[in-house]
């Protein structure tokens, strides 16, 4: 197909330009801020059902183990690793001597058994 004169190229070769242009934008911001999480398999540390130890009420405890475990805001109870990250921030708590078992039931509930230092 040949179109007549140069305009027409050049302005097909201009809407290809562009449409390269804003697919590399739209990538860039798709990588610098990803999609976020589903919420309804989202939680925060409170949510973890757990027993607390003695003394003490079971919102404290978790907001002791968000703290010493460094953990995010938001847990995605997706996640893989999510058993692994809760064992090890459970265990750096004081009271915890060790982490029996990390139970996760979508779409979001989780339970944690601790063995509490004597």
């Amino acid at each position: 197909m040949r179109f007549p004169g140069p305009i027409p190229r050049v302005l097909i070769t201009a809407a290809a330009a562009a449409l390269v242009v804003g697919g590399i934008v739209y990538l860039g911001s798709y990588f610098r801020d990803p999609p976020r999480a589903d919420p309804s398999h989202e939680l925060s540390i409170i949510q973890v059902e757990c027993e607390p130890p003695a003394g003490q009420t079971r919102e404290a405890f978790l907001m002791e183990v968000h703290y010493y475990g460094q953990l995010p805001e938001k847990l995605d109870a997706r996640d893989a690793s999510l058993p692994e990250k809760l064992k090890a921030a459970f265990a750096k708590h004081p009271k915890v001597e060790r982490v029996e078992k990390v139970t996760i039931v979508p779409p979001n509930r989780v339970r944690v058994e601790v063995v509490w230092k004597k």
